[in-house]
């Protein structure tokens, strides 16, 4: 039999899975949910990939469930305000850059996504609509902000 796994323990296996199943999700989202069916009304010229990309929506519970595993056992080994510290450390500086990647990118699209200075700012507190502001980042209508 193997070794017992001690709370310390990092198990490889948990991140691998994650990333086949994030992986599995951003297939989903490009050739499933991103295609645009005046563009490409399916998506069988992509094979194999398109069959992947089908179990999107249980690659998302999978991705969710493993990481509620990783970060339960991440928490337990540490006080709360350390492990608060640490998640914001970790998630914020890619929040802002994916943030500000999305504004750029919209601003050679269709005027519906473009972004003000005011939803950045907004955006800033993580929680726009309480600003009175749409999501800089999320699939909305921009046109009625919702």
């Amino acid at each position: 039999m193997g070794a017992a796994v001690q709370p310390g323990d990092r198990l490889d296996w948990l991140d691998y899975a994650r990333f086949a199943s994030a992986l599995v999700v951003m297939l989903y989202h490009y050739l499933v949910v991103g295609t645009d069916p005046r563009i490409a009304p399916d998506v069988s010229g992509f094979g194999l990939a398109a069959e992947i990309a089908s179990y999107g929506p249980i690659a998302v519970f999978a991705f969710m469930l493993i990481s509620g595993m990783v970060i339960t056992q991440v928490a337990q080994q540490q006080d709360a305000a350390t492990f608060a510290v640490h998640r914001i450390v970790r998630i914020y500086p890619l929040y802002l850059f994916a943030m500000i990647l999305t504004a750029s990118i919209g601003l050679f699209g269709p005027e519906r996504f473009h972004t003000t200075w005011r939803e950045l700012l907004a955006n800033l507190f993580i929680n726009a609509p309480l600003f009175g502001e749409r999501y800089v980042i999320g699939i909305t209508d921009r046109k009625s902000g919702g």
